[in-house]
């Protein structure tokens, strides 16, 4: 079960989807350091839902622009709790490697979306709050599964 789990979060984290959802105005800069203060993951499959969240924070992202370069580094623990019917049945912990799940590459804003591309891979995010120190944006890469990021500068 704790394989099967792991591969489904590497699988969210890797796979891209379009969000057309409206999120509040993007009214700052992205370029600029970004830590990674919070992150929360839910997953409902009718029987089976998970609820994550991030502790021991030790990640970042850089955005530079000209060009629009996007690095990403450190480390954050997840902590699931996986329910069946409603019932808890594990918690599980998985350490994500941020220069793995979103590397190093180009990045795009468009509107509230922030395209993340680099050799093999591309990941689209929905910024639900971007200010002159905060960054927040939501990740579906199904209809199941959401996960936010939050960030401080």
């Amino acid at each position: 079960m704790k394989k099967l789990f792991i591969l489904f979060i590497g699988f969210i984290l890797f796979t891209s989807c379009n969000n057309d959802d409206d999120a509040s105005p993007v009214n700052s800069s992205i370029v600029g350091e970004w830590t990674l203060t919070k992150l929360n993951a839910k997953m409902d499959i009718g029987i089976a839902q998970s609820v994550g969240e991030g502790k021991n924070y030790n990640a970042s992202m850089s955005f530079t622009e000209n060009p629009n370069q996007v690095s990403s580094q450190g480390t954050v623990v997840l902590e699931q709790k996986l329910y069946m019917n409603g019932t808890h049945i594990s918690t599980e912990e998985s350490t994500i490697d941020f220069t793995n799940q979103f590397g190093t590459g180009q990045w795009e804003l468009s509107g509230n979306t922030i395209t993340m591309s680099g050799q093999d891979s591309s990941v689209s995010v929905t910024v639900t709050k971007l200010t002159s120190n905060s960054l927040i944006f939501r990740y579906n890469p199904d209809e199941t599964t959401v996960l936010t990021f939050e960030f401080s500068k």
